[in-house]
């Protein structure tokens, strides 16, 4: 994902979110006309969009949901190194893509899947899975990634 100083987040976050709720034609005219007061700030803004769109369009956080589900069934059967291997690439997901908070949970998952307490770890999923349900994709600072 795209990188910024808290100065460029400053200046681009107003925008970003005034692009987000245009149409594409709508969108695409207000961007020529900063374009000839700012290339620098169009491409920024550019970048972020695509990335934004990339993440809706592939369904990010449905195959997320979808694979806690698989984490979920594995843990249902005993099937450890399922779990331990769903952990690992759901986290891997989650870090990638900024989410923080899911990364580490995942990640601590992951190394207990084998030989952690079954009810504890049916706790720590549904916590994430919990935690995925109130996310929304935005942009903030890639500076300070504490939490999604």
């Amino acid at each position: 994902m795209h990188r910024l100083t808290p100065d460029q987040w400053q200046e681009l976050s107003p925008h970003l979110d005034e692009i987000l709720g245009m149409q594409d034609e709508e969108r695409s005219i207000w961007l020529s006309t900063l374009r000839a007061q700012n290339p620098t700030l169009v491409e920024h803004l550019e970048t972020l969009f695509a990335e934004h769109r990339a993440l809706v369009e592939e369904g990010f956080l449905e195959t997320r949901r979808k694979f806690l589900a698989e984490m979920q069934e594995a843990l249902a059967q005993d099937d450890r190194p399922a779990l331990k291997r769903l952990a690992h690439k759901v986290a891997g997901g989650f870090a990638m893509y900024g989410f923080a908070w899911a990364a580490t949970h995942c990640r601590a998952m992951e190394r207990d899947a084998l030989l952690g307490d079954a009810a504890d770890l049916g706790r720590r999923l549904e916590a994430v899975r919990r935690h995925l349900g109130g996310v929304q994709i935005s942009y903030r600072n890639a500076g300070n990634m504490e939490g999604e």
